[in-house]
């Protein structure tokens, strides 16, 4: 019997020796968070931000993630069905902060911008054989020829796009389609005649799909600083500030991070 109470001291004492061991993270979160946010991301956008087996990664992906490093904060990615529905979300607090977000006045009545942390640059994207075409210089004389286009209207192609899709029957051959894999595609099968987007992803695109005989026009739509995008109604100026350090001190990593995926 003293034997038996022996092996069960035994292993009593093993079985809390075992509890007391720190328990190892599979996340890449920080142990004890400063703060925790939410961020929204709508579809695919290669290589801004993709997704394999529920894992997000890519250029504004890991960007955030470096800076909610330095911060010591807490990330949660909130899946969308389109960047669109991001700021009906960000308006509500739903979420806390979207990335990749152009300056506009309506947005900043909503949300606090951050500093910017990269550019954008918006060109028209077309099939080779259509060259002619896309000679222009200035959208006015795209909306005057009998072309159909699709764009993704969560995003901003700057003040002469939205004022030929405000004012004149532009927006009658404009669809909105938000996957940029379909947008590429459905131009590649011809079913529009050009695409609106941004030149890092569709020289991704490009590359990846070097038998789809599709080019970019000389025409620049649209070119601005990108920022983060943060909900008045859960995050505060101070907190907005403390983003804004880490994205100055660190900017030469932030490049860093942008030239990994396009070199």
């Amino acid at each position: 019997m003293m034997r038996r109470a022996g092996r069960g001291n035994c292993f009593l004492l093993l079985l809390l020796l075992v509890l007391s061991l720190p328990v190892i993270s599979n996340t890449q979160e920080p142990v004890s968070c400063t703060a925790h946010f939410k961020l929204g991301i709508g579809e695919p956008w290669p290589p801004f931000f993709m997704h394999d087996n529920n894992q997000y990664f890519g250029i504004d992906i890991d960007i955030t993630r470096l800076i909610f490093k330095k911060l010591n904060y807490c990330l949660e990615i909130v899946k969308l069905p389109s960047s669109a529905r991001g700021i009906l979300q960000l308006k509500r607090g739903e979420i806390d902060f979207l990335n990749a977000a152009s300056f506009n006045e309506e947005r900043a009545k909503i949300g606090w911008f951050s500093s910017p942390y990269r550019s954008e640059a918006m060109r028209i994207f077309h099939h080779q054989k259509n060259r002619d075409k896309f000679q222009i210089s200035s959208l006015y004389e795209l909306q005057k020829q009998d072309l159909v286009g699709v764009v993704n209207l969560g995003a901003y192609y700057g003040e002469e796009f939205s004022y030929l899709m405000r004012e004149t029957s532009f927006n009658s051959k404009i669809a909105s389609v938000p996957s940029v894999e379909q947008r590429m595609k459905m131009l590649e099968l011809g079913h529009v005649d050009f695409v609106i987007d941004d030149i890092v992803p569709g020289r991704y695109y490009l590359r990846h799909h070097q038998n789809a005989m599709l080019e970019m026009a000389s025409y620049a739509v649209h070119d601005n600083p990108i920022y983060f995008l943060f909900s008045r109604k859960t995050v505060s100026p101070e907190q907005v500030s403390l983003f804004n350090q880490v994205i100055l001190r660190h900017y030469a990593e932030i490049e860093a991070v942008v030239d990994h995926y396009l070199y």
